[in-house]
């Protein structure tokens, strides 16, 4: 029963650092990718990875002083978990912002990229799956 406690703990912490992971990577990236801080994915993002970065910080903090904390620390992921469900309904109110439809140019340059991604993959698998024999031994 203790590994599994064990194997748990360690489950639920690898979760943790990839949402906050997400956020960072959002955070970083989201002009690149298209989002803004006013979608409703960016509210997601934003308020799970605040919520699993304080998560970590606390166990972390367990983890350093090898003993629970005073009382004010304990409860921190708690009332994060609270202010980020303040967040999402936030977010949930507010309107998402409109999403312009594709121009025929963006929609041609797209195809053009899946076509090229298909034949990509194509010749990985080709070259994967001959048969063929590459090298002879002699």
């Amino acid at each position: 029963m203790h590994q599994l406690t064990g194997i748990i703990l360690v489950v639920n912490r690898s979760i943790s650092l990839l949402m906050a992971g997400l956020l960072f990577f959002m955070w970083a990236y989201s002009s690149r990718i298209g989002f803004t801080m006013r979608d409703h994915v960016w509210g997601i993002v934003f308020g799970l990875g605040l919520y699993s970065s304080v998560s970590l910080i606390v166990a972390a903090v367990h983890a350093a002083t090898g003993t629970m904390c005073p009382g004010w620390v304990t409860p921190l992921p708690h009332y994060m978990y609270f202010g980020s469900t303040a967040i999402w309904n936030a977010y949930l109110w507010k309107r998402e912002p409109e999403v312009p439809p594709l121009t025929d140019e963006d929609f041609e340059q797209y195809q053009n990229l899946l076509s090229t991604y298909r034949t990509f993959l194509k010749n990985v698998r080709k070259a994967l799956y001959d048969d063929s024999p590459r090298f002879t031994s002699k």
